[in-house]
């Protein structure tokens, strides 16, 4: 499947909600405001924003001094990166290897509504891919947008949390991302199972009493 052709100047100017993904003034705020987030909840060093698209989040991290870099399949959507940010930013497919030139492990990877868009194979092959390039993923997709066209491969979120622990990452209970969107995961690779369960159902717990105040 060549999803690069898909994700031309139309599908950005018209497909991503109502306001068109190319006016940068009014999603900048809106990414300024993830960086800023990702930085005080996680403290990476280095990102890896796979699906990077116009390279809002890349630019937003940089600006703040962490070292972030992007790929996307969308020539169209590289070109349309910040210029100081295009040499931290790739034309590259999610199911292939990182460009070489690319730094190849990072503090953290994140992935925002990219999943949903690719076939079911791709999109576990795109798991595989982000779990080999850090110990932390920041996961997001869409668990009931069917309606856009793109959109082929809407799953709930324990569908994707199956996927991520066939590779040993688990979800972090106790840390929230959804100042992102509400469904977004930050998974990471853990061996010690037994402290994963204590944090699930402390997490239980505490949502039960908190929805009996």
């Amino acid at each position: 499947m060549d999803y690069g052709r898909l994700y031309n100047e139309n599908y950005y100017q018209t497909s991503c909600g109502e306001t068109s993904y190319l006016e940068a003034d009014k999603w900048i705020t809106f990414y300024e405001g993830i960086a800023d987030k990702i930085i005080e909840s996680l403290h990476p060093s280095s990102v890896l924003d796979v699906g990077c698209a116009l390279g809002y989040l890349v630019a937003a991290l940089r600006d703040r001094g962490v070292e972030a870099y992007g790929i996307d399949v969308s020539e169209f959507a590289i070109s349309k990166v910040r210029e100081d940010i295009k040499p931290f930013c790739r034309i590259s497919s999610a199911l292939d290897p990182l460009p070489v030139d690319l730094p190849q492990k990072y503090d953290l990877v994140i992935t925002m509504e990219v999943a949903e868009h690719l076939y079911e194979e791709d999109g576990k092959k795109l798991i595989e891919n982000i779990c080999s390039y850090s110990d932390k993923v920041v996961f997001s997709s869409t668990p009931d947008d069917i309606t856009e066209k793109t959109h082929v491969n809407v799953q709930k979120t324990e569908y994707w949390a199956r996927i991520f622990a066939s590779y040993s990452f688990f979800k972090e209970s106790l840390t929230a991302m959804d100042f992102i969107t509400p469904w977004a995961t930050l998974y990471t690779k853990r061996y010690d199972i037994q402290n994963v369960i204590h944090e699930y159902e402390m997490k239980l717990r505490l949502d039960k009493a908190q929805l009996e105040q």
